[in-house]
């Protein structure tokens, strides 16, 4: 969501891959910084896939040219519920509500409620998760187009 450089005490802006494709394509700056010619103090950063264990890898603009300790705050994902232990780290009801109207489906013992009811139901206690999170962060429903 964002990255900062304690280092530096400034804000390291965002950009695409594209932009950064274009920089190291088309302007010459960053082919330069390739070849260790433009560097310093990371000024911006962009995503850049996941290693091997998963990890998500960035690249920065320029080069750093020494050891810079940077701060990204960023949305950590729900990794697969595989054990008995593992802990569920978003809303419980949601997924209840949505397991119910799954088995409901299934099975059709419903004992009166139909289906779709048990499918609204559940829609509604995920959209009230969605508001109440979003209202706690709203600067993460900011979106950008890349």
């Amino acid at each position: 969501m964002s990255a900062y450089d304690t280092t530096s005490a400034k804000e390291v802006e965002y950009q695409t891959k594209e932009w950064f494709n274009n920089e190291s394509y088309v302007n010459e700056s960053l082919v330069i910084a390739a070849k260790g010619g433009l560097t310093g103090s990371p000024l911006y950063y962009t995503f850049d896939g996941v290693d091997a264990n998963g990890d998500t890898q960035v690249r920065l603009y320029p080069m750093p040219d020494d050891a810079y300790n940077l701060r990204f705050v960023m949305v950590q994902r729900q990794t697969d519920l595989v054990n008995n232990t593992d802990v569920l780290k978003v809303p419980s009801k949601p997924v209840i509500h949505l397991a119910v109207a799954l088995l409901a489906r299934e099975r059709g013992e419903t004992g009166g409620t139909s289906t779709a009811e048990y499918f609204n139901i559940a829609n509604k206690y995920l959209s009230d998760a969605i508001a109440i999170d979003a209202a706690k962060h709203p600067e993460e429903m900011i979106f950008r187009t890349i």
